[in-house]
């Protein structure tokens, strides 16, 4: 079974939020973010194990963090580029992309995808 297939089916639609680097800083001081264009994708989002979060980096550790699989092309921002982390919305829960990995299609009949690391993002 490939993994666009097991994806799609034990995957589940959310909403994924690609936000604009251009904002602008008020008179008062504040950032206000450009703005966002949203689409739906579908993602297996799936908790971290214990080994995966002994790897996490020190700022994030005392967040949640989960991992998600998805066949739909998604990025976790770049400074050069002055691209901002691309958002995941779960329902009620939104999660910022923090790390991705691609994974090409090989002989082993396992089709593309994208492996993320998603951090929630504070209400």
């Amino acid at each position: 079974m490939s993994a666009a297939t097991i994806i799609s089916t034990y995957g589940k639609t959310v909403t994924l939020s690609i936000e604009s680097a251009s904002g602008s800083i008020g008179a008062d001081g504040g950032f206000t973010a450009g703005a966002a264009t949203t689409s739906t994708i579908v993602m297996s989002i799936q908790p971290i194990s214990g080994d995966e979060a002994l790897r996490l980096p020190e700022g994030i550790r005392n967040k949640k963090v989960m991992k998600g699989y998805t066949i739909s092309d998604i990025t976790n921002g770049s400074e050069s580029d002055a691209r901002l982390p691309d958002k995941i919305i779960d329902g009620v829960n939104e999660y910022e992309i923090n790390d991705v990995q691609y994974y090409e299609a090989t002989t082993l009949s396992i089709s593309p995808h994208y492996r993320c690391t998603l951090v929630r993002v504070n209400p």
